[in-house]
């Protein structure tokens, strides 16, 4: 299931993501021992969208018949440090929609079950290692 073509990016006011904690910290004589639980991170996005009243009505159907109100995971355009890539995603909560003058305003929470990182090689040729 795709995130519809019609609907505008997130704004970039009031988007961030996070990543879930898979660290498991155990206090043992005197150190700490930390493991990862996971062998990815979970992360979740907190965005807003603004649109008018077709685009609503677009998002409104794909919330209520094509995901079923937030029970499926879609692919929706997300964007984390390599730009804006096309990310599976579920809701975690219902969006909140409201009106922004003519427009109207709908925020919502998803989960990702990956961001897309760099490969080894781009992360060395980020950071000038050849």
């Amino acid at each position: 299931m795709e995130w519809p073509s019609i609907l505008p990016y997130p704004l970039h006011s009031g988007y961030k993501y996070k990543g879930k904690p898979i660290v498991v910290r155990t206090q043992m004589e005197g150190k700490t021992r930390a493991r990862k639980r996971f062998t990815k991170q979970p992360y979740s996005f907190s965005f807003q969208i603004r649109c008018n009243d077709k685009q609503l009505a677009v998002f409104e159907y794909f919330w209520e018949k094509i995901i079923e109100s937030g029970a499926h995971w879609f692919s929706m355009p997300l964007a984390s440090g390599k730009g804006i890539e096309e990310i599976n995603a579920r809701f975690l909560t219902e969006p909140d929609i409201n009106a922004d003058g003519r427009y109207w305003l709908i925020s919502g929470t998803v989960e990702v079950e990956d961001i897309n990182l760099y490969s080894e090689s781009e992360y060395n040729n980020a950071i000038g290692v050849i």
